[in-house]
């Protein structure tokens, strides 16, 4: 049984893994939120001196 419990840990942390990284696409890459472009040519000049 060790090495069945090894395969199955090692399968099911591949698993976790991907499906970790498919959320966090979904929630910081796909959904990038739409006023952070905008914001980008407010900036005041005054605050970066």
């Amino acid at each position: 049984m060790g090495l069945v419990g090894c395969l199955l840990g090692t399968i099911g942390f591949g698993i976790g893994v991907l499906i970790g990284l498919f959320i966090g696409f979904l929630l910081f890459i796909y959904n990038e939120p739409a006023d952070v472009k905008e914001s980008l040519g407010h900036v005041d000049i005054n605050l970066m001196m």
